[in-house]
């Protein structure tokens, strides 16, 4: 039998009106959530992955939490690496509200519907849940319109990602879970800014090339860069030519003191290029904590290795500041953490000081 032709799927009004009792539904039953869109900074094209991921936007929107008796997922689970908590939930989104409030961002890889990977930060838990997967026919074609979306979400592993929502309470998850190190400071002057860019004063040492003919006839340094703990690696490349090559000496204030032509190469038609390995001493990180009173200073997103000594200068705040101390291996805001406990065991294991630790080869001593 046909479907009676007297009954209709709906009218746009009936439509309407269904979607707004949805709606008044999820704001009296549901709570207020953070919807926090996913913007990719740098993508792995090999692999297709996102390899660094920031979140700075935050839309804040209401959604029912459809696991009445509790979250749902694999919960708390030993294994050997520790207790890993895989739980999860189902939030209940109006399809209008979303297209009202976040469909505009920029962060979004589509702007039609949520996005796996985006987060929702759940206040009540104080947790972060990363949508996983995004049923947007449940329930099935109701008055034969789709009114909302069921987001499947899992308690999100923090692994890096940069939170700079302006939201306190979800930014200083970055300090409290993800990894930072904190720089013992002496003297200085200015105030760091929050997630202000910060650089070492640590410098790479620079220097030009002339050839007489074809073949390099010297290298002068201009720049004696400073924090290097061993000779740097001198490189010499294109101009057309082969077979130049150099090496440098350092003094004991860690500078670069000196470049020597150790074979000028042979047919270069143009002044080829001179490059000096960068000093290990030359890094920058993203200012989470600045203590003036205890002269602390706690950083992320850290690129490169800070000197020992040296200082410190931010880059939009100017301020400045000479390092005193600080570890590498000390994860500061982690307390259960035994890096230096696993580094101190480890030396009494391995004799570093052969040239080949796990073997017999190169330490065989002279026949």
């Amino acid at each position: 039998m046909a479907k009676n032709v007297y009954f209709s799927g709906g009218t746009s009004s009936e439509q309407r009106l269904v979607e707004d009792l949805i709606i008044e539904s999820l704001q009296i039953y549901g709570h207020d959530v953070y919807y926090l869109p996913r913007e990719i900074v740098k993508e792995d094209n090999l692999f297709t992955e996102d390899v660094l991921s920031k979140f700075d936007e935050n839309y804040i929107i209401e959604m029912y939490i459809s696991n009445y008796e509790g979250f749902e997922g694999d919960g708390s689970l030993l294994s050997k690496f520790g207790v890993r908590i895989a739980d999860e939930a189902t939030f209940i989104i109006a399809k209008r509200r979303w297209e009202d409030l976040i469909s505009s961002s920029n962060n979004l890889v589509s702007n039609f519907r949520p996005n796996e990977g985006d987060v929702i930060y759940l206040p009540l838990t104080q947790q972060l849940f990363q949508i996983k997967f995004v049923e947007h026919e449940k329930p099935f074609r109701q008055l034969d319109a789709i009114q909302t979306y069921n987001l499947i979400a899992e308690l999100m592993e923090y692994s890096g990602e940069r939170l700079e929502t302006g939201v306190d309470e979800i930014d200083k998850i970055t300090r409290n879970v993800g990894y930072s190190q904190v720089i013992h400071l002496s003297s200085g002057t200015g105030n760091f800014t929050f997630q202000e860019l910060v650089k070492s004063t640590a410098k790479t040492a620079k220097a030009t090339l002339s050839r007489t003919l074809d073949a390099v006839s010297s290298i002068i340094l201009y720049d004696n860069g400073d924090d290097y703990t061993s000779a740097p690696t001198v490189t010499i490349s294109g101009g057309g030519g082969t077979g130049a090559t150099a090496t440098s000496t350092i003094n004991s204030t860690g500078q670069v003191s000196g470049i020597t032509i150790t074979s000028p190469g042979s047919g270069y038609t143009s002044d080829p290029t001179v490059t000096i390995e960068t000093s290990p001493g030359e890094a920058t990180a993203t200012v989470t904590r600045f203590d003036a009173t205890n002269k602390e200073l706690e950083l992320i997103d850290i690129v490169g290795k800070f000197p020992s000594t040296g200082s410190i200068v931010g880059q939009s705040s100017g301020a400045s500041w000479s390092i005193n101390t600080f570890s590498s291996i000390v994860n500061e805001n982690d307390p259960e953490s035994e890096n230096y406990f696993f580094e101190t065991e480890g030396d009494k294991i391995v004799d570093w000081s052969q040239g080949n630790p796990f073997g017999e080869y190169g330490d065989m001593g002279v026949f």
